[in-house]
């Protein structure tokens, strides 16, 4: 299995043009989420139709690649061959800045020992194949201004 389909695999085989869409952003190093063009409502992940009016249109909107750890989980037995050189790996729910109702789900990796619910986290990217990135989250210094809420 290719590095790209082991990935596709790890997040249920999405593949459709939205989804493309947000990983070739993620690739670029730029966090996206959709917005409606109807009623403004921000939406991850991709979806076709708005769950707030059933509008189908939709933009991509860049925003802050910061947050808030809303839940976190450490998987220990690899769940495919792409995480194998990686478990333990820990996935964190991220609360967005740009609107708090927007959850993010990524893989932490730094400061695991000590990650709790209510860290402030920052947004970096992985290339898992080519044009193809996800998000993943890093514990900021709540002193360091690109990190504060």
């Amino acid at each position: 299995m290719s590095a790209e389909d082991a990935f596709f695999a790890l997040i249920g085989g999405h593949q459709d043009d939205a989804w493309n869409e947000f990983h070739r952003h993620a690739a670029e190093g730029r966090l996206v989420v959709q917005r409606c063009t109807d009623c403004d409502k921000r939406r991850w992940p991709a979806q076709t139709a708005c769950a707030r009016c059933q509008g189908l249109g939709a933009e991509w909107e860049e925003i802050a690649p910061t947050g808030t750890v809303w839940s976190f989980t450490i998987a220990h037995p690899p769940v495919v061959e792409y995480l194998s050189d990686r478990v333990p790996v820990t996935v964190a729910l991220v609360s967005t800045d740009a609107d708090p109702t927007v959850r993010i789900l990524g893989e932490v990796t730094d400061g695991v020992s000590s990650l709790r619910i209510g860290d402030r986290v920052m947004a970096d990217f992985r290339i898992v194949a080519d044009g193809v990135g996800v998000p993943t989250w890093s514990p900021v210094d709540t002193t360091d201004p690109r990190g504060a809420a």
